[in-house]
């Protein structure tokens, strides 16, 4: 069912783009210089539809050559934003319209109402006069053409911020942290999707500005490659460029196994990146030891109902109350059973903070995730001030963020 549910929406894409284009061509009928205006448009859906299936060919299969990095941003952009965005202003549009068609209807059809007196044009005036748009044509040409609008904001935006991203500071305050622990730092990496829209001189930029921190811990919360696994030398080398005190730490997400969980777990271990799967580590940070534990991603075959109690059932006795236990949990939901367990502090990633958002922390992925971004406290069972910290992530899979920068999160320990 979900592969028939992704495969339906993949689809759906082109589709769009092609409804988009019949009706746009139809209205463009009475547009002046419609010829080009036309071509122009058969042009620019025709570029798209045949990028956007040799994108999913190479992404799907060993089929090269791989898009150029330009060409998957105007794909991305135009399909996952400009349409999405019109549609849904379309079809508040309709639904007003809609709702005045039946307002006016009723009017029409009400005792009271008169019938108003026809006006008749002399037949040389209608025919000698030049055709002008009228305002409903013209109004009509703005909305078939608004995508192309929001399609070129987009990739200005999409250009402009590509290789950005912030250093982000917060303090964390526990009431149980040991003394030693206080002013420990963090550097919090996620989500760095190394690929496509995140590889080369952004690299070396995101080791060395978290490098910089001077963190004791570096720990990576998920998605270290997009997709394929010819990244994972790219993922390897800045793993192993990582430098803090007392080490660098990672779990897995959803995308690191796309391709291959076998070889992406074996890939990284073999090379010596301490990927955590449903283990500990103890590191002496500061003169004390400190409980890490990564999250497995996934169970084949079974939804994350299923699969978070399974992991906490694994992991349950790695968990001592006289530690202080810090979760590495890909997806956020992971602190609502963390907190019951016995952990202080979940870092997570995956959701991008929300990715196109109206504001940090309120958009559409509102709707999708109980935990988007930044610092969430809940008390649990076994520990009264438990915190979950989600950053935004420091690279990217879609080529444009509204309202969540990407970012390297400085976390910073403090007895309460």
């Amino acid at each position: 069912m979900g592969r028939f549910i992704f495969f339906a929406i993949v689809f759906a894409m082109p589709l769009t783009t092609i409804i988009w284009w019949i009706w746009t061509h139809r209205i463009l009928a009475n547009m002046p210089h419609r010829l080009w205006w036309r071509l122009a448009l058969a042009l620019f859906t025709l570029l798209h539809i045949l990028a956007f299936f040799w994108l999913f060919l190479t992404r799907s299969s060993a089929l090269e050559p791989e898009l150029p990095r330009w060409l998957r941003q105007t794909i991305y952009v135009w399909n996952l934003f400009a349409i999405p965005f019109v549609a849904t202003l379309g079809s508040a549009v309709l639904a007003l319209g809609i709702g005045y068609w039946i307002t006016r209807l009723i009017k029409r059809r009400s005792p009271s109402a008169s019938s108003p007196t026809p006006i008749s044009i002399p037949e040389s005036s209608a025919k000698d006069t030049p055709r002008a748009l009228s305002r409903r044509e013209l109004l009509r040409a703005s909305v078939a053409l608004a995508p192309l609008g929001i399609y070129t904001g987009g990739m200005v935006k999409s250009s402009i911020e590509q290789d950005e991203f912030r250093t982000r500071s917060i303090d964390l305050p526990f009431r149980d942290l040991p003394p030693s622990l206080d002013g420990t730092v963090i550097a919090h990496v996620s989500d760095t999707h190394i690929g496509p829209f995140t590889r080369g001189d952004v690299l070396k930029k995101i080791v060395q500005r978290t490098n910089d921190l001077n963190p004791d811990l570096i720990l990576v919360t998920g998605d270290i490659i997009d997709f394929s696994l010819k990244d994972l030398p790219d993922a390897i080398d800045v793993m192993k460029s990582f430098r803090a005190a007392s080490g660098v730490y990672a779990c897995e997400g959803n995308h690191d196994l796309f391709e291959d969980r076998i070889a992406f777990e074996d890939g990284m271990r073999s090379a010596g990146v301490r990927l955590l799967l449903n283990e500990l580590a103890t590191p002496i940070v500061r003169g004390t030891a400190l409980g890490i534990i990564g999250l497995q991603w996934g169970i084949p075959g079974f939804g994350r109902s299923h699969e978070m109690p399974t992991h906490f059932k694994t992991i349950k006795d790695l968990i001592r109350p006289s530690r202080f236990n810090i979760l590495l949990a890909h997806h956020p939901d992971a602190f609502d059973q963390g907190r019951d367990s016995g952990i202080d502090l979940t870092l997570a990633g995956h959701t991008h903070g929300g990715q196109l958002m109206l504001t940090e922390g309120f958009g559409p992925a509102s709707a999708m995730f109980k935990y988007i971004n930044g610092e969430y406290r809940h008390p649990g069972l076994s520990r009264q001030d438990a915190a979950c910290f989600v950053t935004t992530g420091v690279g990217n899979w879609f080529p444009l963020r509204i309202g969540a920068p990407a970012e390297i999160a400085k976390i910073t320990l403090r007895r309460a």
